[in-house]
């Protein structure tokens, strides 16, 4: 079928076009009003050494002391509490927001946390526990190897607290979902109810041209009784006595 006769389905069936466009219409309408928003709030957490790492006599500043041992501690305590196990301990707690930590490409032992919930606040306060956790953590994991107080890494939030931020993706991807199955789903309703609608016609019309079995047999009935009719007149006509004088004359 060419896109003309495509646009000339639609066209011919609008109506059906229309309904489906205010079934979609409405379908958007409660998608924006009833999918819940959602809340994103993010940290960072860095790990840094201490000034006297490198010696009391000569202190260095941590962030320029950044070693690739720091990574993989950061790297280590982010698949920790990116375990199940401490999933299920978090949400014990209270805090069922969905969170997920890592480790920033390409910048070090910098961890990044994500969080994301329908409610701003819980959203804020699953972030503040987990960037606990990450110290936490990191003090379990350097007490069970008595790592010196000179070499104890320690972790430093670097964001400012930010508050929970909306985010419109939950809304869009059901408008998306929404509009396109509409779209989809009108263009089949509107070539399924206009092949239905020719067929019918053509039934119809198939009905009006051919005649009925029975009227036929009917018509066939009298044609035959009209036939048997005429020839037992012809019949009649031969044996009057009038026609008998007329022969012998």
């Amino acid at each position: 079928m060419y896109f003309t006769e495509a646009l000339a389905v639609l066209v011919r069936r609008w109506y059906v076009v229309l309904i489906c466009g205010i079934a979609v219409t409405g379908g958007l309408f409660l998608a924006v009003k009833e999918v819940p928003t959602q809340y994103q709030a993010s940290g960072e957490v860095l790990l840094l050494l201490p000034p006297t790492a490198t010696g009391k006599g000569t202190p260095s500043n941590p962030y320029l002391n950044l070693q690739p041992g720091l990574t993989t501690m950061a790297t280590i305590t982010a698949s920790e509490l990116n375990s199940k196990p401490v999933h299920r301990e978090v949400e014990k707690a209270g805090f069922t927001s969905d969170y997920a930590i890592g480790v920033s490409p390409d910048t070090g032992p910098l961890l990044l946390v994500t969080v994301k919930d329908i409610a701003p606040e819980e959203a804020a306060a699953t972030r503040d526990e987990v960037i606990r956790r990450v110290t936490q953590q990191l003090d379990t994991l350097q007490r069970g190897l008595e790592v010196p107080e000179t070499q104890r890494v320690y972790s430093r939030r670097s964001d400012s607290s930010r508050p929970a931020e909306a985010v419109p993706g939950a809304k869009i991807r059901a408008c998306a979902v929404i509009g396109g199955g509409g779209l989809v789903a009108t263009i089949l309703i509107v070539f399924l109810v206009d092949r239905i609608a020719r067929r019918f016609r053509r039934r119809r019309t198939a009905e009006q041209v051919e005649p009925d079995p029975a009227e036929t047999e009917e018509h066939h009935r009298l044609k035959l009784a009209r036939s048997v009719s005429d020839v037992d007149v012809d019949v009649d006509d031969d044996r009057r006595p009038g026609k008998a004088r007329d022969a012998a004359r």
